[in-house]
Parts: C-alpha cells; structure tokens; sequence
C-alpha cells in the first residue's frame, strides 16, 4: 500500500476516472448498462450534488478507485450514505479498499455524522466482508422485484371507485405531488423529504435521457389520498436491449390505506408503461416496509430477481 495515494476528487479532472473504474466494474453484471459522461454530467447537475466527501485512489500516477462519503443536508440531522469503495480488479488484494474506506469514514466524522449506511449486492461478498470487518452490521433488505407486462391483473382487490389523475408537470402539480408523496412516505426507514426544486430537478434529467416520467394521484372524493410514480429510461433499454420501465415510489396516506388505492394505483402504473411499450415493469422494495408493500406487490404478480442488502454503522 505504499504507493497508495487517496486524495480528494478534483472537479474538471477526475470525471474520466471515476467512470471507467465504474464500468470496469460492473461490465458483464446483467442489468448494469454502462455509465456515460453525459448520465455523470446530468447527476452532476443535481441541487443536492456536492463532490464533499469524494475520494480517489491512486497507483503510479493512475486511478484505481475510488469512495463516495455522501450527506444529503447538514449534520447532525442527517445520515451519511457510504458509496463504494469501488476498486479495480487488479488492486483489489493490495489494501486499497481499506484506505478508501477509512479515508471515507474520517470523513463522516468530522462533519459530525453519527450514522453511515451501506446498500450493496447481496453477492458482493468481497465488499460485505470488508464492511464486516469495520464493524457495519445488517440493517435489512431490500428486493428487487419485476413482473411482464403482457397481461395486466385485474379484480385483485383495488379499489374501482377511487378517481385516479395524472399529475402534469407546473409549479401547482409539482408542489401537489411532492407534498403528497413526502407525507405519504414519512415513516419510512431513511426518507429524506425532497422539495420541488429537486422533483423539477428529477423531471428533467429523466427527460434529457430522453425519458418518460408519470405521476397518478389518487382521489376519494375529489381530497388527494395516495400518489405513484412511473418512468421509463430508454438509454438504458437500448444498451441492455429491452423494454423495461420502472413504477415507484408508491404512497397512500395512513387514514386511506387497507381500502384498494394502492393496487389501484400500481395498477394504472402498469398500465401507462404498457401503453408507453414497455414488456416489463421493475421496483424496489424494502423487505420490512411498515405497510407490507413487498405482499401488495406479490398479489399483484411481481416476483423478487435480486437482493440487496442496507448495512449501517455507528460512529
């Protein structure tokens, strides 16, 4: 490790970098399209982007990876979300991972960030057993679940009755949305309410991809009670060649859930990718969501493919 040199990320500098040990990585993995400069550039744009935190590795001059130590707002509200560290095959037994890491932690403690979190494959056990080793323990799961689109379930308890309306995208609909969708999922593990300039912000990149984005809000009685979002992002389905969009977050405010809206509201999700031309639709999950999202999706023909797991550490 002698020859090892982590430093800050350089802006303007360390960009190339950064994604080639990316997609050194992740060449091969199914479902893993290659990251571009220009899909860097647009996550670059973010209002919550900072490059605080980031950090790369150096061998002879040359990249060879690299950690993100990520806090979404100030300390001390706010956890840190650890990225990586992600290190070529070739440096992978000479301790760089361990530089990173630490380097990465150092980095969460002094801006007061007393809890860490990790979301990794569950086959990296390479990565799993270097964060074991620092003492970050399994928090829960998460699943990766995907269904076909060819023939839509129907009359598997939503509710018929509930109005279901599309949400555009102007100041009033976007305030309405994610005022909803923030209430609707504040009590889940590790939701940071977002505001309007980030959802305007998400809207934007989806379309500079040259994606779809769709909002449904569900009404009973003309008051909002529940809200689903869908996307379909072509570049990706073109570099994995398939048809695949995507359906979630998915809310229904506490005093309507249990009476159908969910469904209903997957339901319509489904639908619009269908008719936008997907084949398959894919969500993510948290195992232990506290209203029992994973069973709603099952019922509704989605089947788990892969699993993730949150570790966290205590600092």
């Amino acid at each position: 490790m002698e020859d090892t040199i982590v430093r800050p990320f350089v802006d303007d500098r360390d960009e190339t970098a950064w994604i080639d040990v990316w997609n050194r990585l992740y060449a091969g993995l199914p479902d893993t399209a290659p990251l571009t400069r220009d899909q860097y550039d647009v996550e670059r744009s973010a209002p919550t982007f900072s490059a605080e935190g980031r950090f790369v590795a150096e061998r002879g001059g040359q990249v060879v990876g690299w950690v993100h130590a990520r806090v979404s707002a100030p300390a001390p509200e706010a956890d840190g979300s650890l990225r990586g560290p992600m290190v070529l095959p070739e440096c992978q037994r000479a301790g760089v991972d361990t530089l990173l890491l630490g380097r990465a932690l150092g980095s969460f403690r002094a801006r007061g960030i007393k809890v860490v979190g990790a979301r990794i494959r569950e086959e990296d056990a390479a990565l799993r057993a270097l964060l074991d080793r620092h003492g970050f323990k399994l928090s829960r799961l998460y699943s990766l679940m995907r269904r076909d689109l060819a023939e839509l379930p129907s009359r598997v308890g939503e509710n018929p009755d509930v109005e279901i309306r599309e949400l555009g995208f102007d100041d009033d609909d976007m305030r309405l949305g994610v005022n909803l969708m923030n209430e609707t999922m504040a009590e889940h593990h590790n939701y940071r309410a977002i505001s309007p300039e980030e959802a305007r912000y998400t809207h934007t990149a989806t379309v500079k991809r040259g994606g779809g984005m769709f909002v449904h809000m569900a009404l009973v009685a003309q008051e909002p009670a529940g809200i689903v979002i869908s996307w379909i992002d072509p570049e990706e389905n073109e570099a994995l060649n398939r048809k695949r969009g995507s359906i979630g977050p998915l809310g229904v405010l506490r005093r309507f859930r249990h009476q159908g809206i969910g469904k209903a509201l997957m339901l319509r999700g489904m639908r619009t990718l269908k008719e936008q031309g997907m084949e398959e639709a894919e969500l993510g999950v948290d195992d232990t969501n506290p209203v029992k999202a994973l069973r709603l999706y099952q019922q509704l023909g989605f089947a788990v493919v892969r699993k993730t797991l949150h570790l966290e550490l205590t600092l």
